[in-house]
Order: C-alpha cells, then structure tokens, then sequence
C-alpha cells in the first residue's frame, strides 16, 4: 500500500533542497584581470577606458581630460564641482559612470542621483543597474557586485533570501534605490544609490545632479 504522506514529505523536502540551493550562489568567481581592476580603482579615465571603450570611443578631448581630472578630487577629496558642457559632449554619461566608479571601488558609502523630473532620476539609477547586469567586463573584475545581482535575473524579490553560503547579500533591487551587495572583501558593500527630485543638496558624500 502507498503511503502518500511519505510521498508528500519527500516532495516537499526536494522542493526545499531546491530552493536552498537556489538562494546559495557560492562561489563568487575570481577577478579574472587584476591588474586592470587595479588600475581602474586607481584612476577614473582607466576605468572608463577599460569597461566603457564602447562608450568613449573617440580620443580624449582637453576638456574631458579636465572634467576627469576634477572628478577624480571631488570623489577622493571631497571637493564641489559644478559642470557645464555643451549638449551631447557626453556629460551625462560621464557623471553616471564617475557614480558607479565612486561606489563600486568603495570611495562613497552613499551617491544621490538629483534630476528635474521623476522619470529622468530614475532612468539615470536604471542605466547603471543595467551596466552591473549586462556589462561582461564589469563581470570579469568585479564579481563581487556583478555576479550577485547577475543572479537576481531581475526578479528583486530573490534579493531577500540571496546568500553566499548562509551570509546574505543584502541586496537592495528597488525603482527609486540599488543597495550593492555585501560580499565578504568588496570595498562596495552596502554602498547605496539613490535617486531624487530636487534643486537643494544637503551634506552629502557625493551627488550627481543633472537637468
């Protein structure tokens, strides 16, 4: 005779099994080139070089070097920039990348995205959140981000039982916010994007403002 409570108590508990095995996505792969990631964390124009080329395409301009340059002081040291370039010279693209390099390397904790309007602040976060999913030399040198959101598949509830192992990843997947993955040795973890509406910047580690 069958015992179908039997049946049923294996059904459920490979139905677990599968889902436990669906939240664990040890092992995070290893950087595949180190050195271009240390040079990258090390310099902005590296960065946009090394994971961008398919963006900044053309030979640097005085003005672009200039705008690097002043980037790079506002992200290590604190400092306040306001920009104005022409319309399409590539600012909005620039400033965007200089937000996921000032988060992914560790140097902020905290970026703003401001813009006039709703639909503009969150399609500024949605373009760097597709760069992390989609970006396959992001991928190769920063897994510790990458991999871990790569494995969302876009699906933001997986987020709350995501772990590495039994350690969460504490991803934040939301419209108008990304939390980065915690991931044991990533200077990113926890760093938090977020957008807003606004013309008035308070005491903020970084802030992206674009109309």
């Amino acid at each position: 005779m069958v015992d179908y409570e039997i049946i049923k108590e294996r059904a459920r508990r490979r139905s677990r099994e599968a889902s436990e095995d669906a939240r664990n996505i040890a092992p995070v792969p290893a950087v595949v080139n180190p050195r271009r990631k240390a040079a990258a964390c090390k310099s902005f124009k590296k960065f946009c070089e090394s994971y961008f080329s398919d963006v900044f395409y053309l030979k640097w301009s005085k003005i672009h070097l200039a705008v690097i340059e002043k980037i790079e002081r506002v992200v290590n040291n604190g400092e306040i920039y306001a920009l104005a370039m022409p319309r399409g010279s590539g600012k909005t693209t620039l400033f965007q990348i200089a937000v996921l390099w000032a988060a992914i390397t560790g140097r902020v904790e905290l970026v703003v995205l401001i813009a006039a309007n709703a639909n503009r602040a969150s399609q500024l976060l949605e373009d760097i959140k597709i760069w992390l999913e989609t970006n396959d030399k992001l991928f190769e040198d920063f897994p510790e981000v990458c991999y871990p959101i790569r494995r969302l598949e876009r699906v933001a509830l997986r987020a709350r039982g995501q772990h590495i192992d039994g350690e969460p990843t504490r991803i934040g997947w939301k419209a108008s916010e990304l939390v980065f993955p915690t991931v044991k040795g990533s200077k990113s973890s926890g760093a938090l994007l977020s957008e807003a509406i606004s013309s008035r910047v308070g005491a903020l580690p970084f802030v992206f403002s674009t109309t």
